[in-house]
């Protein structure tokens, strides 16, 4: 099956996490007529004893026994009722823990390259290398060492700094200087992000890992020593992680013994979750959070603690949140899997539940349309989409050219007439020949230009942004 891709920010399943002694693997104790075991446990045993002594394929298996438990362990923890609670096997759970890590290893810039151009720099993370060197959004990298940025694809790019064990050269254009920074790639933290613009501060908030919270109030501290006075935190992608990192968060803007979140346990009691002691307590006229159906777990949590104390202080624009108000524990056991399970529903300030209902925003503006719709790969020898066709890339072929400036008519699977002499215009643009089909390289090269051109605008063209800057600039509307 192809994968399935478009312009937005993923979501996956977060967690508080809990790390306990380890715990050994399952071993098969003896016949079902064992004493005292339930009939539930005893037809266990008896199904696992069967699988690994008697089943014809066995023998075939690697590590049976492993597996066995793997897929039991799996099976058991499986309910339509909760999705967020999962075993997690040791390749998923690797993966699911470096997300809550939120670890990288680079010079800590968000970066993009549009085609045969230098490496621009789109943003900077707190504390990396980069910005301990002073590296700025808007930087391009011409140079590194000796290799000309615009050489080389992007990932090559990458690769050659993560890979690098020696201090870096880079030569940096910015707005026309030219200067030479010197910098070694270590890890960082990739999940806090900040600009300035004027009076108005942007914090790029990807995920809440276990530094999250002290860069994210790093960044508040260095807008308002700028002069800073309205701040706008984007949450869109965030689909969670530790609460204690959105804790810290909170604790910076809200007053002391200000209740953060509530939880109800499993017996009905509630909980209840206040700020923790801060030295730093942020002086904002105004807070703007842009939020999506992507901001999820502790981006809800943050969002409803902001709401329900600060009041008419903050305004939520974008669209509805996710809705997971679940907390889960991790069980990490000494083989390196993970058991995420939830132990209680949260619940904002005022009691609001907002498990499977999500967020409402304050001012909901509507996604730009090349956010909603999806696309498949790709590739050489796939059928091409051809004028007066339907095909299932038609709909994202169609969107893309009209976001490019280009006169596609529709936005639906089938590619009309009119929309081939709008792909002629792009593929005359772009050294192709006209020929008004997408194959696999034009419609790549489609996709490709989108990126360039998202990269390249930046939050210039984003609707729900420009819309929290109107606010800000023209307070009365």
């Amino acid at each position: 099956m192809k994968k399935i891709k478009k312009f937005a920010a993923g979501l996956a399943a977060l967690s508080i996490s809990l790390t306990l002694a380890g715990c050994s693997g399952y071993k098969y104790m003896g016949p079902s007529s064992t004493p005292g075991k339930s009939v539930t446990s005893s037809k266990f045993d008896e199904v696992y004893n069967l699988m690994k002594n008697d089943w014809y394929y066995g023998p075939e298996i690697d590590n049976l026994e492993e597996q066995l438990i793997d897929k039991a362990l799996t099976g058991m923890t499986s309910f339509e009722e909760d999705i967020h609670t999962q075993y997690l096997q040791l390749d998923r759970s690797q993966t699911y823990n470096q997300q809550l890590a939120g670890s990288n290893k680079g010079i800590g810039i968000g970066c993009y390259q549009t085609m045969g151009g230098p490496l621009s720099v789109k943003s900077i993370y707190i504390d990396s290398p980069s910005d301990k060197a002073g590296l700025q959004a808007g930087d391009q990298i011409l140079k590194i060492d000796d290799i000309d940025t615009t050489t080389k694809p992007i990932e090559e790019l990458i690769d050659y700094i993560k890979n690098s064990d020696h201090p870096l050269i880079l030569e940096v254009n910015r707005k026309g200087e030219i200067l030479n920074v010197e910098l070694t790639a270590e890890s960082y933290d990739s999940t806090v992000a900040f600009d300035k613009e004027d009076d108005l501060g942007l914090i790029i908030l990807s995920s809440f890992s276990q530094d999250s919270g002290k860069d994210c109030v790093e960044a508040m501290k260095r807008l308002e020593a700028a002069g800073v006075k309205n701040l706008i935190i984007d949450l869109r992608g965030n689909s969670g992680g530790y609460l204690h990192a959105m804790t810290t968060i909170a604790s910076a803007l809200l007053p002391e013994d200000s209740v953060v979140f509530k939880e109800r346990m499993r017996d009905g009691t509630e909980i209840e979750s206040t700020v923790e002691k801060s030295d730093y307590k942020a002086n904002f006229d105004h807070v703007y959070i842009l939020q999506n159906g992507n901001s999820a777990s502790a981006s809800e949590v943050l969002i409803g603690a902001l709401k329900d104390n600060l009041g008419d202080k903050v305004t939520t624009l974008g669209s509805q949140t996710y809705g997971k108000g679940t907390a889960q524990y991790n069980r990490i056991f000494d083989d390196g899997t993970t058991f995420k399970y939830t132990i209680a529903e949260w619940l904002t300030p005022n009691g609001s539940t907002v498990n499977k209902v999500g967020l409402a925003p304050d001012i909901e503006v509507p996604l730009d349309e090349y956010m909603t719709v999806q696309y498949q790969d790709m590739q050489e020898g796939d059928e091409p989409i051809r004028p007066d066709t339907v095909h299932p890339n038609a709909a994202a072929l169609q969107v893309y050219l009209r976001y490019l400036g280009y006169p596609a008519e529709r936005s639906d699977a089938y590619f009309s007439p009119a929309s081939a002499e709008a792909l002629k215009l792009f593929q005359q643009e772009h050294g192709m020949e006209p020929t008004g089909e997408a194959d696999w390289s034009t419609f790549n090269a489609v996709v490709d230009a989108m990126g360039d051109k998202i990269n390249t605008e930046g939050y210039d063209t984003d609707m729900v942004y420009q819309k929290a800057v109107e606010l800000i600039r023209n307070p009365q509307q």
